[in-house]
């Protein structure tokens, strides 16, 4: 796994491996399998309490909104996603996709967007840290004022 800090913010971007299966008893490759999270790893700053699944669909935007307490840990299974984060008043952009294993580390108090840029539904999993429970909300609206979306659904 590759490991990309990103300049003046706790921003990462994680490479996965992406493993290929064989058969037993030829050897033909049968799949693969990419390991997100190992607990010998040591890859997250705060390791995962929780998994789970969301989709996007297409053009849609989840956020702007930012977690307190919350790390997140997320990776595209399926489809293309436009992470965006705010840092100070600059915005960044990453594109994860299922095309390339990767997985970017959100830490609390991130300014948090994304839009799905794909033609089809996305699947996003997310590990975080701490759990999500109902009845401590974590959830907070957060300002984009200015950044134009938009642009995203005109790549494509």
């Amino acid at each position: 796994m590759a490991e990309f800090l990103l300049p003046g913010m706790d921003i990462k971007i994680i490479d996965l491996e992406h493993i290929k299966t064989k058969d037993v008893k030829d050897g033909r490759q049968n799949g693969w399998f990419i390991p997100l999270w190992r607990d010998w790893d040591k890859i997250y700053d705060k390791e995962p309490k929780m998994a789970y699944i969301a989709t996007c669909f297409p053009g849609e935007v989840k956020g702007p909104h930012l977690h307190k307490e919350r790390w997140s840990f997320l990776t595209v299974l399926k489809g293309k996603v436009a992470f965006i984060v705010k840092d100070g008043e600059e915005y960044k952009e990453f594109v994860l996709s299922d095309e390339k294993p990767q997985t970017i580390v959100i830490p609390a108090n991130t300014l948090q967007a994304h839009i799905n840029i794909g033609e089809d539904e996305a699947i996003v999993l997310n590990l975080c840290n701490p759990a999500w429970h109902p009845d401590r909300q974590d959830n907070f609206t957060g300002d984009y004022t200015g950044y134009d979306f938009s642009k995203w659904l005109k790549k494509q």
